[in-house]
């Protein structure tokens, strides 16, 4: 039998999705605007997230995350094999020089499931930083470069998409090209940055990154990155 995509699910899906990214609460009209949706259908899968207990709204009527959002963040981290066996590689790094983030794609959004400071302790860099787009993250473009050129294209390719600091769509892809034969991806931390963001696969799931490498550094940190993500990989495929 043919599969057929359940559009509700996957639309209510979306729904909690953008509601857990933010910070504030919001309306469902504002969230129909980003997710292209009706409002009416919007606000029906609202009112059902809020009876389920994973939405919550204020005085003004606007919705935020509930405590059932809460509960399945922290299931999620008690599950999530890849932060379980990569903590304690990470915390064998001690004291790093560079910035050190552990995250996964989502559509077009990096999850930090780790992303410390230079000098913050490993609780500190656990859940720290929130949903980032990614394009503009080196283990978002790590990551979707594991992905296919229509996943891609169906965020990138309109004219009005944020392709980070790619003038295009093509000189996005042109990089996402480069990244699948070289196996690894290095962007500048910022425009005209010396300093430079390298990250490596973890599996095919997540992504592990360096932030704030010099020049004269990439070679050496690469190799030491790679061989940390081999670690990671090998006490995940062991539990």
């Amino acid at each position: 039998m043919a599969y057929q995509k359940n559009k509700s699910i996957t639309d209510a899906l979306n729904v909690l999705m953008e509601l857990s990214e933010e910070d504030y609460a919001v309306g469902s009209r504002e969230l129909a605007r980003r997710l292209n949706m009706e409002p009416t259908r919007v606000n029906r899968f609202l009112r059902t997230l809020h009876e389920a207990g994973f939405a919550a709204q204020d005085n003004n009527q606007r919705y935020h995350s509930g405590a059932g959002m809460e509960v399945m963040a922290a299931r999620s981290l008690h599950n999530s094999k890849l932060l379980r066996t990569g903590l304690p590689v990470i915390e064998k790094l001690g004291k790093c020089k560079f910035q050190v983030a552990l995250g996964v794609l989502h559509r077009n959004k990096v999850c930090y499931l780790y992303h410390a400071a230079v000098g913050m302790s490993l609780a500190e860099g656990i859940g720290r930083m929130s949903i980032y787009e990614a394009s503009r993250s080196s283990i978002g473009m790590m990551l979707m470069a594991g992905r296919s050129d229509q996943y891609i294209a169906e965020f990138y390719a309109s004219s009005d998409a944020d392709c980070g600091d790619f003038d295009s769509f093509d000189k996005l892809m042109n990089k996402i090209t480069e990244i699948r034969r070289e196996n690894f991806t290095s962007i500048p931390c910022s425009v005209n940055s010396p300093l430079i963001n390298i990250a490596v696969p973890v599996g095919t799931l997540g992504a592990l990154a360096f932030s704030g490498i010099t020049e004269q550094e990439l070679k050496k940190t690469t190799e030491l990155l790679i061989k940390i993500a081999g670690e990671m990989e090998k006490r995940r495929s062991e539990e």
